[in-house]
């Protein structure tokens, strides 16, 4: 596999994680976050 293609899917997974810490962190500053179960965090970020 041709290293730049391995580094773009690596930048691809950091902009994913940001996106979803994100999401996380607007729904905390409004009042509307909960606790998240585990399971739910690992298939977010495809673990």
């Amino acid at each position: 596999m041709p290293a730049e293609l391995v580094e773009e899917y690596e930048a691809l997974l950091d902009r994913e994680d940001g996106r979803i810490a994100r999401q996380r962190l607007d729904e905390y500053e409004s009042g509307g976050a909960g606790p998240v179960p585990a399971d739910e965090v690992a298939r977010e970020l495809g673990l």
